[in-house]
């Protein structure tokens, strides 16, 4: 079956994470993450402010400390009053506190000295009571009339709050940054309020091609799909299980398509980054039954040898016509592809009907019987021992949440310079996929000699700490 007709309708996916503050302003190392700092109860500002943000620590210590030594003067130096001016020398006892030219801002009426001598004009724009980017200290999501940098309110708030700055990096993103983690309230809470400030917003396109989704597709496409949910503070993506919730277990399986190369996830060359080229999110085609079953033992370790099913599916091919070859029955088996039901393609179908051609004497595969199917189920022990093939193979890093060092190119799944999400949920195992080719034999009622199918199941995981 096709994964997405049986798993629900995908969201579309990341396919480029460049633009992503995971991968950008909250990647650290090498940079230093972001800073937050007067962030009071529930995430709020503290002292009539906001919280303020900035990569760079040094210029909110210091913005802090300027705004401090100000705020404690404010209301005793009014516009026009006279005051000591210690800027000059000698000392003019009879200065006119005249700093701005509009009597209607007087930026508060604090003290001309401290307003000079740590230079807090540089902190606004001209004229202004609006905040500029000399030193990078920046306040809400950016939109007009306030604009991306902090203001003179929030200047002075933040000088009036004391404290340090809370560090925020990707790496604190997971599962545990919710409510109650002394963490949450400065990284999670304003969390949108800087992706948009900084103008980060990932590109979201879904590029498919015709054939459907085996399930490991659609885990690639799902977690990248569920990126969106960062901006709502969904740090973590749950996928492979029905309805995105471990609780209701893993994928029912999908159907079968080939490798690229017939190299499965895990080996060299098998990781396929999106986007990459003009590369499809379902990015496998599908495949003959006798690619399926060829694949099933190429690479890795823990594959199958699915030759005893080629064998028996001969044997039961001589007893419609003794002079089958074993050459002629996988010539047959390479001559159709099997696509996913649900999802077809125009060439082959998802269910073949191997038989042997009268005229011929040699096995062909149709998209129709050429007897009467009474779709009748096999009559035969169910799959098991050499019936049974089962190749297993890791996904994390490889065919889902591709890295860039398995995909060797310059960035991984989705465009991200590493990875999309860095770890997995606190105590998940790492994911694996199992390709299987189940023969089953039948008693020859009704025309039925065996039935062959292909599967593919895996295992779910949860996905933290974005990129």
């Amino acid at each position: 079956n096709d994964a997405e007709s049986q798993n629900g309708p995908l969201a579309v996916p990341v396919s480029d994470g460049t633009n992503d503050i995971f991968n950008n302003e909250l990647f650290s190392p090498p940079g230093p993450g972001v800073f937050a700092a007067n962030v009071g109860p529930s995430g709020a500002g503290s002292n009539g402010g906001v919280p303020v943000f900035s990569q760079n620590s040094g210029s909110l210590n210091q913005a802090r400390s300027d705004w401090s030594a100000y705020a404690a003067t404010l209301g005793n130096f009014p516009n026009g009053s006279t005051y000591t001016d210690t800027t000059v020398t000698p000392d003019d006892p009879t200065a006119i506190n005249n700093i701005t030219a509009n009597p209607g801002l007087n930026y508060g009426g604090g003290d001309p000295n401290i307003w000079v001598s740590k230079n807090l004009a540089s902190y606004l724009q001209p004229g202004t009571l609006n905040g500029s980017s000399t030193h990078d200290i920046r306040a809400t999501d950016g939109a007009a009339p306030h604009g991306l940098y902090a203001n003179f309110n929030e200047l002075i708030a933040l000088g009036k709050a004391g404290g340090s700055n809370e560090q925020c990096t990707h790496t604190m993103y997971d599962e545990t940054l919710a409510s109650g983690n002394p963490k949450y309230n400065a990284c999670a809470v304003n969390l949108a309020n800087w992706m948009d400030n900084y103008g980060r917003v990932p590109t979201f396109s879904n590029s498919t091609q015709p054939g459907g989704f085996t399930n490991v597709e659609y885990m690639k496409a799902d977690l990248l799909g569920q990126i969106a949910g960062r901006k709502g503070g969904k740090f973590c993506a749950s996928v492979g299980y029905v309805g995105q919730n471990p609780a209701n277990g893993a994928f029912p399986a999908s159907g079968l398509k080939a490798w690229p190369g017939g190299v499965k996830s895990g080996q060299s060359g098998s990781a396929v980054a999106f986007p990459a080229g003009n590369s499809k999110i379902n990015y496998m085609q599908p495949g003959t039954p006798l690619t399926l079953l060829n694949q099933l033992g190429s690479g890795g370790s823990a594959n199958c040898n699915a030759g005893p099913i080629i064998d028996q599916i001969t044997d039961r091919m001589r007893q419609v016509d003794a002079t089958v070859q074993k050459v002629d029955v996988e010539s047959a088996l390479n001559s159709l592809p099997l696509t996913l039901n649900g999802a077809p393609t125009g060439a082959g179908g998802s269910l073949l009907y191997l038989s042997v051609d009268p005229g011929t004497h040699k096995p062909r595969l149709t998209t129709t019987a050429p007897y009467t199917d009474s779709n009748i189920a096999p009559d035969g022990p169910a799959p098991s021992g050499g019936n049974k093939c089962d190749s297993k193979y890791p996904l994390d890093g490889w065919a889902v949440n591709t890295s860039k060092v398995n995909a060797g190119g310059s960035s991984g799944d989705g465009g991200y310079h590493e990875v999309p999400f860095t770890a997995l949920k606190a105590g998940d195992p790492s994911p694996n996929g199992t390709d299987s080719a189940l023969w089953q034999p039948a008693s020859g009622y009704n025309n039925l000699l065996g039935e062959l199918r292909f599967q593919q199941t895996v295992e779910g995981a949860t996905f933290c700490k974005p990129n």
